[in-house]
């Protein structure tokens, strides 16, 4: 049961960093600074991995904070935390699903900062601004991931963390690339719009699962 749950709390991280890195505003302001300022393809990529480095950062120094606090719940009451954890993925898919149908309703854009804007800027106060504001945007939904991971101890947690991390630095790194050769000509503009009704599939299909590989 143990391996089925560690292989769960992967398969869910990595769905959901996957989601989460293909986001356009996650790396197109990169390809468009770098165009503006004629960077070679080796900046370009530098300047997207420090920019993934810092987007990671937050949300795993808050994941390992909201983790440990359920390692303590979980010392508490294992079986109070079995139920809860699948109720936590459960709710939080709901309301981002229901999040997600009101910014479409109001024709709102995806609530991570937007740092257009920054390449309007010389270029070492741009890229400063957007490491800057791509730490103190960090993804919530990995970091609701990080208290259901606690299920499964630290082993969990260091999964979810490594996934996470990896992952989502690779894929800004790798969509920058694409990016750079013209290739974001394919329009992902459906994920931003639909991400938080797509995180919110994928949490709830995490509660369903976890609720089996437990009971």
């Amino acid at each position: 049961m143990e391996s089925g749950i560690l292989l769960n709390i992967f398969l869910g991280s990595l769905a959901l960093s996957v989601v989460h890195f293909l986001i356009p505003n996650h790396w197109m302001p990169i390809v468009v600074m770098a165009r503006s300022e004629r960077w070679d393809q080796g900046r370009s990529l530098r300047i997207a991995a420090l920019a993934g480095f810092s987007h990671t950062a937050s949300s795993i120094i808050i994941g390992v904070a909201v983790g440990a606090l359920g390692l303590k719940l979980t010392e508490v009451s294992k079986t109070a935390m079995e139920l809860v954890a699948p109720v936590i993925f459960l709710i939080f898919g709901i309301m981002y699903i229901l999040a997600g149908i009101r910014d479409n309703i109001r024709d709102h854009k995806h609530r991570h900062i937007h740092l257009e804007e920054a390449t309007k800027k010389k270029t070492r106060a741009a890229v400063t601004a957007i490491v800057i504001a791509m730490f103190f945007s960090p993804c919530m939904e990995i970091d609701t991931y990080f208290f259901n991971a606690s299920l499964a101890g630290w082993q969990g947690i260091l999964i979810v963390l490594v996934t996470y991390l990896l992952v989502t630095v690779a894929g800004i790194i790798f969509m920058v690339r694409l990016g750079l050769k013209g290739v974001e000509a394919v329009k992902l503009q459906f994920l931003e719009q639909y991400e938080k009704h797509i995180m919110g599939f994928i949490l709830i299909l995490m509660a369903l699962t976890f609720y089996v590989f437990l009971h």
